[in-house]
């Protein structure tokens, strides 16, 4: 296993006194590495970089460790890359909640069913940038889920996807928020 603890520390937290190691109860769980700034979570075939807080510290922090493990593993193939963030927004208005009222619905109900979630995918694609939203209601809330997506088949292409535009997909995610769906983002 190459993230082991004290790889991890050093190379990717650059201290190890002040890092956290969650081992895995069962072999599909990952591992996970947390500071102050960044939870990794280490699986077989993947690596996710959480913030613990929702702060610029913390994006530009898992952006570094991101671009940290791009270069130290520059030989380890890679398939694809992503940057992903998630709002609520509790008690939407109207608008919004009607864009989940679909024609089907009254059909679903007579045959005795009830829609209690509801989803919507879309591919939004602007110049070479691209990415998935997810619109999902359920219990009168709204999740909007953003996933800046590449199919970067080098770690080099994957840190020019990843390296200094974190902060400007999460600039892109809140200002279509306000300006499609008036919803003023909290982070």
């Amino acid at each position: 296993m190459i993230f082991t603890p004290r790889w991890v520390g050093e190379k990717l937290f650059e201290r190890t006194d002040e890092v956290e190691v969650e081992f895995p109860m069962m072999p599909v769980e990952p591992m996970i590495y947390r500071d102050k700034h960044v939870e990794l979570k280490v699986a077989p075939g993947y690596l996710v970089f959480q913030l613990r807080q929702n702060n610029k510290a913390c994006l530009v922090a898992a952006e570094k460790m991101a671009t940290r493990v791009l270069d130290e593993l520059n030989d380890t193939p890679i398939l694809s890359s992503g940057v992903n963030f998630i709002f609520e927004e509790t008690k939407p208005l109207s608008i919004l909640s009607q864009l989940f009222d679909f024609p089907d619905h009254i059909q679903i109900k007579n045959v005795g069913w009830e829609v209690s979630d509801c989803n919507v995918v879309r591919k939004l694609s602007s110049g070479e940038d691209a990415f998935f939203l997810r619109l999902a209601y359920s219990n009168d809330t709204v999740a909007f889920h953003f996933n800046f997506h590449s199919e970067t088949l080098s770690s080099v292409a994957a840190k020019k996807f990843i390296d200094g535009r974190c902060s400007g997909f999460l600039q892109k995610a809140k200002d279509l928020l306000a300006t499609v769906y008036q919803v003023k983002s909290k982070k």
